[in-house]
Parts: C-alpha cells; structure tokens; sequence
C-alpha cells in the first residue's frame, strides 16, 4: 500500500522535516540545473507560498503551491522527491484528491521535465500543464 501523504503544516514539524530533506532538495536542483536551490524553497514554504507535503518515513517528499487565475485555482507540483519502492506515479491519487480539496481544477507540473506524462498512462502535457479535472 503506498505510504500516505500528508502535509507538513507545524512550524517545528516543517524545521525538522526540512533539516532531513534539504540535501535531496538541493541535490535535484544542481541534478536538473533549476534556477532555485533549497534556500529559496524553504523561504517560499515560510511565507505560505509553498506547502510541504511527506510520507512518514519521508521517503516521499512534494513541494507544491496554489495558483489563482482569473477563472480557477490550480495546484502546481514543484518538487517530487521520492526514493524507496514507490514512485510518484503512485501518489498521483493522492494528488488528485489534494487538488479536489483544495479546489483546484487544474493541476500544473513547475518543470520542462515531463515524468508525470511518461509515469502515468493517460495524462497529458500541454505547455507544462495537466489537465485532469476538466471544466
């Protein structure tokens, strides 16, 4: 059974998640030449730009955010990080179900690289945008 996503809302909890997850962070981020490092995700998750969500044993790790339009809200997925027998594509219901509640009826992948597409039959990239929930 895949582990259970949940979000990291305590600012203690949120310190001592980032101590361990920091390293894997930045490591992404030199690994795909991104224009942050780990420092700028954690401020964006300070001032309540960003959310923090983890499994238990953290081996799964998402940074995603909400974005308003003149029409929806839509909820980017920032960073995945994930090591261990589960890959992302294995949270995706879960990260349906995180846009649903959140009210969101876009949801957006914040990186030219296309592994949700390539890791989950039936979705599709269009200007680095998933579309799932239509309307």
């Amino acid at each position: 059974m895949t582990p259970v996503l949940t979000q990291i809302r305590d600012h203690d909890e949120m310190r001592a998640t980032w101590l361990q997850v920091r390293d894997r962070v930045q490591e992404l981020s030199v690994k795909h030449d991104n224009p942050w490092i780990a420092d700028d995700v954690w401020k964006e998750l300070m001032v309540g730009n960003a959310y923090l969500w983890a499994t238990p044993d953290l081996d799964g790790v998402m940074v995603m955010t909400l974005v308003g339009t003149t029409t929806h809200r839509q909820l980017g997925i920032w960073i995945c990080l994930n090591r261990g027998e589960f890959t992302m594509a294995d949270y995706w219901d879960q990260v349906l179900a995180i846009a649903e509640e959140s009210g969101c009826k876009e949801v957006f992948w914040l990186s030219d690289r296309a592994g949700f597409e390539r890791a989950i039959p039936g979705v599709r990239r269009e200007y680095r945008y998933f579309h799932f929930l239509g309307g």
